[in-house]
């Protein structure tokens, strides 16, 4: 275990601070580690909405829709607490440095390059001075200049504790160099660079001597981890030389030539790593893909995932897929679709095709209108819901590992299994409590990636 971090005298402990994060993992992880630093400066952390001295809001960008909501909740937090220092941060305060400096609802700017380096910006009252009616700070975002991103490894500060003290996503990777045509990523968060192996590794026993009993890997691109020659496979036999009661989940993982490997280390450690691969191929037709400038057919995306399939007994497979993108027609929509239809999903996500400024595809001829998107991304969603229900339900009569996260209304326990499920168990034990792995046996389907299962009959 790391040595403790030094109290940094800034604020008094009844200063309160509440985060916020918006999009993807990654942004929860960092948030964690955000929090972490407050407390150690001595701030009280409350839940998002409770009256607070400072507001942090860690935004996403992704789609233009993901941009127009960072925008209305981040107006909407100024408006409840008005009093309040806001710090901006994340890819939205990257992207559009100039125009949230312009629009002054937001104290404080920083974008992602500096995110867990802005504690000394903050203004005296929130260091060293109780809490006092002064005026809101004026915005500090004119003059600043976001620095260049690093191309070296990394480390973080402390840890990223969830509040519940059962799931944590653990940052090992950041940025990606694809240059996939719809992708705004590089912008926001630069080239791919990897966190340093050991502080990695240090991090993950903090996460566990606290409590945390599932560790999810978390990037933006996790096939490209490399820290001193080690990849992404060295990394999970790593994690299975450290004691404890714990268990490992890959969370997004682009399709690559890294995963035979990571699949190879699912089947061959199922006590230690989820049987759960969330691969996002994002179209599931040739022209579209080449388009979108992916590195594969869908056929090698099949001959992939059906692999890892065979060798994960039980393997949870969930896929992005993005209707609308230029040049879709009704003809590739339907290939696409029936395409989808062969792989042994359990589940997918569907995105309306947002073009952001500065990619490659936002200036390509051929956009499809709303109206005719729409249709066609429920119609992905409906095969979602026939994949999810068609996967739970292969799960009948199997036992799985839940970890508890929040009791039933009615009696019992909810939490997620080792396949990324919501499971119900009203029968749980007793002396079941919070933050423990229960043994049951799914027994149905109950809604889109939720099952229902029996406790004491295993």
């Amino acid at each position: 275990m790391a040595p403790p971090q030094p109290v940094m005298p800034y604020a008094p402990h009844h200063l309160r601070a509440a985060l916020f994060a918006l999009g993807c993992r990654l942004n929860q992880a960092e948030l964690g580690h955000l929090a972490e630093q407050l407390r150690g400066a001595g701030f009280v952390i409350v839940p998002w909405g409770e009256p607070a001295d400072l507001l942090i809001f860690n935004s996403c960008t992704v789609t233009a829709a993901a941009a127009r909501k960072t925008r209305n909740l981040v107006h909407r937090a100024r408006r409840e607490h008005p009093n309040a220092f806001l710090v901006l941060t994340g890819c939205d305060a990257t992207l559009a440095t100039n125009a949230w400096a312009e629009d002054g609802v937001a104290d404080l700017v920083v974008p992602n390059p500096d995110k867990h380096h802005w504690l000394d910006r903050l203004p005296d009252r929130l260091r060293l001075l109780p809490r006092a009616p002064t005026p809101r700070a004026q915005p500090t975002t004119h003059n600043y200049q976001p620095a260049t991103p690093p191309s070296s490894d990394f480390t973080l500060p402390d840890f990223s504790l969830p509040l519940g003290k059962t799931r944590a996503n653990l940052k090992i990777q950041e940025g990606c160099s694809c240059g996939c045509a719809y992708c705004i990523i590089p912008q926001t968060r630069g080239g791919p660079r990897s966190r340093e192996f050991a502080d990695a590794l240090r991090e993950v026993r903090e996460l566990i001597e606290h409590g945390v009993k599932e560790i999810i890997l978390t990037g933006i691109n996790l096939g490209l981890y490399e820290s001193g020659g080690r990849r992404l496979p060295e990394f999970l036999d790593a994690l299975t030389d450290i004691p404890g009661e714990f268990r490992v989940r890959l969370s997004s993982l682009e399709p690559g030539p890294w995963l035979p490997a990571a699949v190879e280390r699912l089947a061959r450690r199922p006590d230690r790593f989820c049987p759960h691969l969330h691969l996002p191929i994002q179209y599931a037709e040739d022209r579209i893909l080449a388009a979108m400038r992916r590195t594969y057919t869908f056929a090698e995306f099949a001959t992939a995932v059906t692999d890892a399939v065979r060798r994960v007994p039980g393997l949870s497979l969930g896929t992005d897929v993005i209707a609308g993108f230029p040049g879709e027609t009704d003809e590739i929509f339907a290939a696409c679709l029936a395409n989808l239809g062969t792989l042994p999903l359990a589940y997918l996500h569907a995105f309306h095709f947002s073009a952001r400024d500065g990619t490659v595809a936002a200036s390509m001829p051929a956009h499809p209108p709303s109206n005719v998107v729409k249709p066609r991304v429920a119609a992905l969603e409906a095969l979602s819901r026939i994949c999810s229900d068609r996967y739970v339900t292969s799960l009948i009569g199997q036992t799985v590992t839940v970890l508890t996260e929040a009791p039933l209304p009615g009696g019992g326990w909810r939490g997620t299994s080792e396949q990324f499920l919501e499971v119900h168990v009203p029968d749980a034990p007793a002396a079941t409590g919070h933050n423990q792995f229960l043994r049951a046996r799914i027994t149905a389907p109950a809604d889109l990636r939720r099952a229902l299962a029996a406790a004491g009959r295993v």
